[in-house]
């Protein structure tokens, strides 16, 4: 109700003639606290609030109601529209490229906010502090609103103390960190409908100024496909390394000790293992004496007569 309605709803129970476009008479009119006074132009005659007040209040409460059904349908109904938009699209439309740190980071704050259920990331480089913060910033809006999340990184991230907070933080907040022994692709994808991944059209390491936009549904469900499988080849991570239940090594472990009898050269394990040689070489003697043995040799030997060497990860 206009504020100036109590002020003429006093006026018309004293008596007084008002003009119809007085401020607030509309109000009150259309919601029935007053009617018109017939023959009498100017003169209005004041109803008892309480014969009008619950059937206002009913009828409020309908459309309340009805407003929240609404809403509650509404992001289902606009993911339907979006699919049917994309898919009528030509296919071209359903990849776009963008240029500049400025615009790439822009679109991803923008599929951010309309985002309904999850966000997947694999982020194989290393990020900087200022990046972290970034994100850290806009990921935990993100959960807060309910988002799932789920981030992949390399392993050699778990010796990188900004990262490790970052992961100890995220994983307080509810999300999911996992950290991969082993190559894997740049994405982010939101939802089902939208990827952003490097532009490996050119020679040579795609430039990290370049991100492509990928919205055709059937190419974000296989950068999805992609993703999940390096997940769930994934150790969890919570800011620090932990062990698989139930078993003497992760899966970290045993994608080393599968390397290490494949044949390759230490530089060959560390690069497919995306970790530096001398960080390698510590796995290994670590890995050594946690179970007890005195080389590699003999780690070797082990890990073939092992239960766990037929665990498929």
């Amino acid at each position: 109700m206009p504020h100036q309605a109590v002020d003429v709803y006093q006026r018309i129970l004293n008596g007084e003639r008002l003009p119809a476009d007085i401020p607030g008479l509309d109000a009150l009119l259309s919601a029935g606290f007053v009617v018109p006074v017939l023959h009498s132009p100017g003169a209005y005659s004041a109803v008892d609030p309480r014969r009008v007040g619950p059937q206002l209040i009913t009828l409020l409460q309908a459309h309340i109601s009805a407003a929240s059904v609404f809403a509650d349908a509404m992001p289902s109904f606009l993911a339907d529209l979006e699919k049917r938009f994309d898919s009528a699209r030509p296919g071209a439309a359903g990849v776009e490229r963008l240029t500049g740190l400025d615009e790439i980071n822009k679109r991803i704050n923008d599929e951010h906010h309309l985002t309904r259920s999850i966000i997947r990331s694999g982020q194989p480089g290393q990020r900087t502090p200022e990046d972290l913060r970034k994100s850290l910033k806009r990921d935990e809006a993100g959960l807060r609103r309910g988002l799932a999340m789920r981030t992949l990184y390399p392993a050699s991230l778990r010796r990188t103390p900004t990262v490790s907070n970052w992961a100890q933080n995220m994983a307080g907040l509810g999300a999911e960190v996992r950290t991969l022994a082993a190559p894997f692709q740049r994405s982010i994808i939101f939802d089902d409908r939208t990827a952003f991944i490097p532009d490996h059209s050119g020679e040579g390491p795609p430039p990290p100024t370049v991100s492509v936009v990928v919205t055709e549904p059937l190419l974000v469900a296989r950068i999805i496909a992609e993703f999940e499988l390096d997940w769930a080849r994934a150790d969890t991570w919570y800011g620090a390394a932990t062990a698989d239940q139930g078993t003497v090594t992760t899966k970290g472990d045993r994608a080393l000790l599968r390397e290490l009898c494949s044949g390759k050269s230490r530089a060959e394990i560390a690069d497919a293992l995306s970790i530096s040689p001398n960080w390698l070489g510590d796995r290994i003697r670590s890995l050594t004496k946690r179970l007890g043995l005195k080389s590699e040799a003999q780690l070797i030997h082990w890990w073939c007569r092992s239960p766990e060497y037929s665990i498929h990860d």
